[in-house]
């Protein structure tokens, strides 16, 4: 399986009204187009992730190997050649702000962006293993669970996969550098304490002394004295009902519509919470942050909200 990067700008509409990524052969002057010879490559259940105003839009599946197909009817018949190259997919919302993904997307070799830190006018770009695996960490249980069906359950039998000599290679070659996942992890955290600060500062105002004491319980916030391992971030004291509220923060820079993650802790805490007196487990969730503006959406998931929640496991201890 390979991952591709698809950039759709006046295509967008269209390909996601018919389900399909569509490119011409050749670029206007008859030559060969990485993306286009990139188009040219895509197999059955490879993956697809779709980018479109700043943002990674979808993610898709292929459910045929590419084939060769006339231009949408749609498309200005005035913009590309008659001929092309379709593949059909299976399309499901991510939302994910290119931002955040950003440093492991630049790790490719002058693929994606340029050096201006544009994205490079280019339809499709191949992705490495590392980028895929990445990427994939963004997408729901649920949702790749529905990539893999759709590819089990859909069958092409029109579609042949269009054998072609070019110049270039037609393989799956990937030139990139190692992805320094200790640069990822050190972004994640810089966004993590961000977020930390701004609920700090948010919760500081909302519940004013003497009647509440505010704990700054994590790394971030407490230095000196922090603790991660305790399943949440802040601490309210409410000196009047003697009531307790546990706040973790959950921070990202993509939309609301993107996951979140909770460790076994903090899910621990939280069941905990369930059946003790006066002690209530909160989720502050900031998405869209922006760093330079300090702006951000803010959801606040109690109670009531986390217990409808739907908790799915994702990762498993393994010894041998």
């Amino acid at each position: 399986m390979s991952g591709f990067f698809v950039s759709q700008n006046q295509t967008y509409k269209i390909e996601h009204q018919k389900q399909i990524l569509w490119s011409p052969q050749k670029n206007k002057t008859g030559g060969a187009n990485k993306g286009y010879v990139n188009m040219s490559n895509v197999k059955k259940g490879d993956i697809i992730f779709h980018y479109h105003h700043k943002q990674i839009t979808h993610v898709s599946v292929a459910l045929s190997n590419v084939y060769e197909s006339t231009r949408p009817l749609e498309f200005d018949n005035n913009v590309w050649d008659q001929l092309g190259w379709q593949v059909d997919v299976s399309m499901y919302e991510l939302h994910l702000d290119i931002e955040e993904v950003r440093y492991v997307l630049q790790t490719h070799d002058k693929e994606v962006f340029n050096k201006n830190g544009q994205v490079n006018q280019m339809y499709l770009f191949l992705l490495t293993a590392e980028q895929l695996d990445y990427l994939m960490d963004y997408v729901t249980p649920d949702i790749k669970q529905h990539l893999e069906n759709d590819v089990k359950t859909n069958s092409s039998p029109s579609v042949t996969l269009i054998r072609h000599s070019i110049n270039q290679s037609s393989s799956h070659t990937r030139k990139s550098k190692n992805i320094d996942f200790s640069k990822v992890n050190e972004l994640k955290s810089k966004i993590g304490k961000l977020g930390e600060e701004f609920i700090l500062d948010y919760l500081i105002k909302k519940y004013p002394k003497p009647a509440f004491k505010i704990i700054p319980v994590s790394n971030n916030l407490n230095v000196s004295s922090g603790d991660d391992s305790t399943g949440f971030d802040i601490k309210i004291e409410n000196k009047i009902t003697s009531s307790i509220i546990l706040i973790d923060v959950k921070t990202t820079t993509a939309g609301i519509s993107a996951p979140f993650f909770m460790s076994q802790k903090e899910y621990q805490v939280f069941k905990q919470s369930l059946d003790t007196a006066k002690t209530d487990y909160y989720i502050y969730r900031l998405s869209s942050l922006n760093e330079l503006k300090k702006t951000y959406d803010l959801e606040i998931l109690g109670p009531d909200e986390l217990t409808e929640a739907s908790f799915t496991p994702n990762a498993y201890s393994v010894r041998i």
